[in-house]
């Protein structure tokens, strides 16, 4: 053969895409809840690894076993048409009715513009409630690819406690108590009582939610500035973020 001559070789067989029956990916699932490695009977029913993935994870986001399709394995017109606007399926979130609602978003920027032009002068101390269970416990752990890292536990879980804390721009958490029983106005009023020492006469300003028994602290203490964060707000209140790393 001369050096201009060059060999023609043969065009590869296109691979063609073998549909996924229901009872392989039944299969896959089942080992897949039994904490075995799925993989392996991915390779002996021949689906490729890509494919094995993506069914178990359509499973884990959606709990469906089979495939939703449409007549004769087509997917429906309307999923088709929604591809081309770049809107696809997802879980639906409960959003609370009066979160966005315009009065509630006017006390948020009122709220805001008193902290930038006259809290920011002043001490703040941000108070707040929150639940605590006894029982903690290390959420990941390391096992073999293909299986479930498991811990016995018992049935019942530790003691529930009600923590009530106070956070200073200056010093972070600087007090608490912890109490077996709910928050009450009057634990709340307790506890405001013995926050004033610690306070002493220096201009603060203490924001709270508007929980039930946060209702008519302010009369309760009226030498002190307490302002009262807009419904359904957490986000302004930075005690909420010591509560979450607790």
């Amino acid at each position: 053969m001369s050096s201009g001559t060059l060999r023609k070789h043969p065009a590869m067989p296109r691979r063609r895409y073998r549909r996924v029956s229901d009872e392989d990916r039944d299969g896959l699932i089942t080992r897949y809840e039994a904490g075995e490695d799925f993989l392996d009977t991915a390779a002996e029913i021949r689906i490729p690894r890509t494919t094995a993935y993506e069914i178990i994870c359509k499973f884990v986001e959606t709990v469906e076993r089979r495939k939703l399709l449409g007549g004769g394995g087509r997917r429906p017109p309307v999923s088709r048409a929604l591809d081309g606007e770049l809107i696809t399926l997802k879980q639906v979130h409960n959003v609370p009715a009066d979160r966005n609602l315009e009065d509630v978003k006017a006390a948020r920027v009122a709220l805001t513009q008193y902290m930038c032009e006259d809290g920011i002068h002043q001490h703040r101390v941000y108070v707040d409630a929150t639940g605590y269970n006894l029982y903690t416990c290390k959420t990941y752990g390391r096992a073999p690819r293909g299986q479930r890292v498991n811990r016995i536990v018992a049935g019942q879980r530790g003691s529930n406690l009600k923590l009530i804390a106070a956070i200073y721009n200056l010093a972070s958490l600087f007090y608490y108590e912890i109490h077996v029983t709910s928050v009450t106005k009057e634990v709340l009023k307790n506890f405001m009582t013995s926050l004033e020492p610690v306070l002493g006469s220096e201009a603060t300003v203490i924001s709270m939610d508007n929980a039930p028994c946060h209702a008519g602290i302010e009369q309760e203490f009226e030498d002190r500035v307490i302002k009262k964060l807009p419904p359904q707000s957490p986000f302004l209140n930075p005690i909420e973020n010591c509560f979450s790393i607790l």
